[in-house]
């Protein structure tokens, strides 16, 4: 009987989890389910990469505060919640033209950031793209400092977490 393998014989230096002695490595680690493919490229990666963290976290927040400008340019009666919290109920038709802007803004950045990752073709060049990432991370500190600011207490409570959230993550994509 001969030596068994532990890990990828097919680089240097990694392993993939459920190879073992005398049994070989998944030649494709997807087929044996998106657990173990999660758990094979934790290992195969052997760091998290905060940037990409960050960035599937700004567009993960980017997309559910969307879903909250696609009620208000609805109609929805959450007024309170948002340009400052002066309208109560069904926000006015120009602040609702407002929530449109703001949701294309969105859009574009979470484009971007697909981009980032790969799952887009990047548009930038390698300069721009680094600028933008900073622009995404000086709206999001700005989104900050408004909510900070805002009279409506129901605005502050609700916002200032996901803006600060919002800004940690964009700052750690930026620096990249």
């Amino acid at each position: 009987m001969g030596y068994g393998v532990i890990g990828n014989t097919k680089v240097s230096g990694s392993f993939v989890l459920g190879s073992s002695p005398g049994i070989p490595a998944l030649e494709n680690p997807r087929s044996g389910g998106g657990f173990r493919f999660l758990a094979s490229v934790i290992a195969y990666s052997g760091v998290v990469n905060i940037a990409v963290v960050s960035t599937w976290i700004v567009i993960v927040t980017l997309a559910l505060v969307s879903l909250f400008q696609i009620a208000l340019i609805a109609g929805a009666p959450m007024g309170e919640y948002a340009f400052g919290g002066q309208n109560p109920g069904k926000l006015p038709v120009r602040f609702r033209i407002g929530s449109v802007f703001t949701l294309a803004i969105y859009v574009g950045m979470i484009g971007h950031l697909f981009a980032q990752l790969g799952i887009l073709p990047k548009m930038l060049p390698a300069g721009l793209n680094s600028a933008a990432n900073w622009a995404i991370f000086g709206l999001n500190l700005l989104g900050l400092l408004m909510n900070a600011i805002s009279r409506s207490k129901k605005e502050r409570e609700m916002w200032v977490p996901v803006a600060l959230l919002l800004s940690v993550a964009s700052f750690f994509v930026a620096l990249g």
